[in-house]
């Protein structure tokens, strides 16, 4: 009874499906080799009584911690190490923010566009399709790291094309390729996902609840990273519930590392201490950084996640189109028929950055004999500050040009001159 009540997770409707073995801390055995003993994590809670005895017969050395003692998961925690730094494979991740989003551009189900939608987003338009191509050549390309949350393309949830949920399809379609997931939960009073409207989220709960539901669409036991998509403040039991929640879902394996979004310096140290008070260093801080947005570069907030050790996650490292140079003051609409995307308020002050861009990609060119594109050239601006890039990608041929923009550097004097020129864009526009 002690062995089936130890591995119970907060309100889960769903029984275990499978388990899945990774090494995170041996024992000694008598009939295992070191490299086979594993911690185990479950997907699917509420387990009945006679598996984990079962699985106990077969592990004893790792399970005889539980039968022997008390089933409090807040101990469990002690048994795990701590995790590895946190680390992004390939140094390029993905936003899907607006997958699942018809307001972004995305087409739910077979509907078609509508009007509206053909006259905002004209060939931008996507669908499911688009997508799943976009990830194949994504992860095919070594590009493995998927940034996403519980309320990104929260329309699409009827149709199973909220973002987690498409996700977790193309992770299936493509199941020889290894992903690793960051998830963003936002500290509101309300579960967005919940069929009461009135359905309250407080507490430390409240925090695995959330964290939970984004498992569940992601048909996963665990995630890389979790990331607070707000300060709490207005958190019914506060920001230190939320902390103690987050360091809690750490402990029982929800994830490996804990993040903040948008999270100046002052509020980046305070939410660093206050999550070292729980044992837990915060990993990362998803800020916007671009050639064309480089706001948290002068106001401090990157110099202290330096200062702090955390990583810089790059939200809108093409910020919205105007630092990719494909928009500029004598092509407005891209080449593209249609309203242009940014006006001249947008595109003048940026005219000297995007000439600069596309005498950098066609040096860059000549320097590695292959096309590369202003693109590519914005992406490895923000790889060579330091920071993860999180392009948004809809279609095939963006993930493309993300994969490509892998295969070369920046030279410093290559940056210092986008530097100065993307410098001087900013002081005329302040």
């Amino acid at each position: 009874q002690a062995a089936s009540e130890a591995f119970e997770r907060p309100q889960s409707s769903r029984k275990l499906k499978y388990l899945r073995v990774e090494p995170v801390f041996r024992f000694k055995h008598p009939l295992l080799s070191e490299e086979a003993l594993a911690h185990l994590k479950f997907s699917g809670m509420q387990a009945m009584s006679w598996r984990p005895l079962a699985l106990a017969m077969i592990f004893p050395a790792v399970f005889s911690l539980r039968m022997t003692a008390t089933p409090d998961m807040d101990n469990f925690g002690s048994f795990i190490p701590k995790a590895k730094p946190f680390e992004v494979a390939s140094g390029m991740g993905v936003g899907t923010m607006s997958w699942g989003a018809p307001s972004r551009g995305f087409l739910l189900g077979d509907t078609t566009a509508s009007m509206k939608q053909r006259k905002i987003f004209g060939k931008s338009l996507f669908n499911a399709t688009d997508l799943s191509a976009a990830y194949r050549v994504l992860v095919e390309g070594d590009v493995t790291f998927f940034d996403t949350g519980e309320s990104y393309g929260i329309e699409g949830i009827q149709e199973q094309q909220q973002a987690e949920q498409l996700l977790s399809e193309y992770r299936a379609e493509n199941f020889k390729r290894p992903v690793d997931f960051a998830v963003q939960i936002d500290p509101s009073w309300f579960d967005p996902h919940s069929a009461s409207p009135f359905k309250l989220r407080y507490g430390r709960r409240g925090v695995l609840n959330a964290i939970q539901g984004s498992l569940d669409r992601l048909d996963v036991g665990y995630v890389k990273l979790v990331q607070l998509g707000g300060t709490g403040s207005t958190y019914i039991g506060g920001r230190r519930k939320l902390a103690a929640g987050l360091a809690l879902a750490k402990q029982r394996g929800f994830c490996d590392h804990i993040g903040v979004v948008n999270y100046d310096a002052k509020k980046l140290e305070s939410y660093y201490e206050l999550m070292q008070e729980h044992g837990v260093k915060l990993a990362s801080n998803q800020v916007q950084l671009s050639l064309t947005n480089q706001d948290a570069l002068f106001d401090g907030t990157i110099g202290a996640c330096r200062r702090f050790g955390v990583k810089v996650l790059a939200a809108s490292p093409l910020d919205g189109g105007l630092a990719t140079g494909i928009y500029t003051v004598t092509n407005p609409t891209g080449g593209l028929m249609g309203k242009p995307r940014f006006g001249p308020r947008e595109l003048v002050p940026f005219s000297r950055l995007h000439s600069e861009l596309e005498q950098v990609a066609k040096e860059v060119s000549s320097r590695e004999d292959k096309r590369v594109s202003t693109v590519q050239v914005a992406l490895n601006w923000v790889r060579a500050k330091g920071a993860i890039p999180l392009p948004g990608v809809k279609k095939a041929d963006h993930a493309r040009e993300v994969v490509k923009s892998l295969s070369w550097e920046l030279t410093k004097e290559e940056v210092d001159r986008l530097d100065k020129v993307s410098q001087a864009a900013r002081m005329a526009r302040v």
